[in-house]
Parts: C-alpha cells; sequence; structure tokens
C-alpha cells in the first residue's frame, strides 16, 4: 500500500472482505476447462498453477482484476493476503479460548509474533492480524461513525494530496492532517464511497461533485 517509505499498512477486515468477494466474481466469470469452482480457488491461493503457460496467465489476469478493485494493494499483496486467509480458514474459527491466549501473550512478551504463533498453534502473521482486528485496544479518536466535520476535512486534504491519473500518494500523510483517524480509517472512508478510480483521473471528481 501506499505510505511512508519502508511502511506498509495493515489489511482490514473490510478489505479482507472485499478482497475474497472480487477473487469469487473474477474466477466465476470465467472458469478454467475441466475445473470446478474448488478447485479453481485452490489453485488461485495456493499458487499451484502449474507449468502451462495459460494457466499461468489466468492466475495472474485474476488476481490483476481483483488487485484493481482494491485501493493501493498490489496484485502480489493481494495474493499473500488471499493465501493467509485460507490457511487460517482451514485451522477453523478463533475460540475465545484462543483470544484470550494472545491477548496474555502479548501483555507478557509484547508483540513477539513467532514466538506467539507457536504457542497458539496459529501462522504468526494470522496472529498478528486477529490482536489488530479483535484484541487491540482502539483510542476513542478512531472509533465511531464519521462526522460531517471530518469527511470534510477528509475531502480537502484528499483534494489537496492527490495526484491526477494516481490519486492519493500517501495517506500517512493524510492521516496526519485529518487526525483522529489511522491512515486505513482514510483510505477505506473514500474507497467506500467508490471514489477511488475518479481520484486516478481528476482532483475535481474525487468527491462526484
Amino acid at each position: 500500500a501506499v505510505g511512508t517509505p519502508g511502511k506498509v499498512l495493515r489489511w482490514t477486515q473490510a478489505e479482507d472482505a472485499m478482497l475474497m468477494e472480487a477473487l469469487e466474481d473474477a474466477m466465476m466469470r470465467e472458469l478454467p476447462e475441466g475445473k470446478t469452482a474448488a478447485e479453481t480457488r485452490e489453485m488461485l491461493v495456493s499458487g499451484k498453477v502449474g507449468s502451462k503457460k495459460g494457466m499461468r496467465t489466468y492466475a495472474k489476469e485474476i488476481w490483476t482484476t481483483v488487485a484493481s478493485t482494491l485501493p493501493n494493494r498490489t496484485r502480489t499483496s493481494c495474493y499473500d493476503r488471499a493465501r493467509r486467509l485460507a490457511a487460517d480458514t482451514a485451522r477453523g474459527q478463533w475460540s475465545e479460548g484462543e483470544l484470550g491466549k494472545i491477548a496474555r501473550l502479548v501483555a507478557k512478551h509484547g508483540p513477539q509474533w513467532k514466538v506467539i504463533g507457536e504457542a497458539v498453534g496459529r501462522p504468526a502473521a494470522a496472529c498478528k492480524d486477529i490482536y489488530r482486528h479483535r484484541i487491540q485496544p482502539k483510542p476513542a479518536s478512531q472509533q465511531g461513525a464519521w462526522s460531517k466535520y471530518e469527511v470534510e476535512r477528509l475531502r480537502k486534504v484528499v483534494e489537496k494530496h492527490s495526484v491526477p491519473e494516481e490519486g492519493v500518494k500517501s495517506w500517512v500523510k493524510v492521516a496526519e492532517k485529518v487526525k483522529g483517524r489511522t491512515s486505513d480509517q482514510c483510505r477505506l472512508r473514500v474507497a467506500q464511497q467508490g471514489l477511488e478510480e475518479n481520484a486516478r483521473r481528476t482532483k475535481r471528481n474525487y468527491w462526484g461533485a
């Protein structure tokens, strides 16, 4: 994702849902000959596409399409995230016991995700994600619906930091100017209005006004 050099914005639950929905939509438009939906899904998220050029091209086109629906996410990051989600799903839903154990381990060890993952029996990345999404306390200023003032503030900041044909160059800078919201929240607030594509074409159309 776009941000400060070396900084990658974590995936949100909303993005996870958008990712998997986009994958299903792209995949179901044209399944490979002789493969079921389940087989195709497994092939795409496992990366086991075989040696045939046609299948490699198919997989590349699918992930390119998926990435086009998610603001500032690359084809590779979408594939990596889907693969992680699939692996986590295969292990089953998170239990309250696991969530409690992660909370205790973080309190004891800090964000030592490899250690925590081994203790819980889940991938380190999955433990990190579930902690951030469901366990980590969030400041009150970063919760709740956006106020009209915040939306107007976001609109002005986004217009200032957007570039024609590209859109916003740094969501981290946008969040710093908006104040009280994370870069993820600012990016998704704009994306949820379906206006990211407009932003890449022209600043004037960013908010559809």
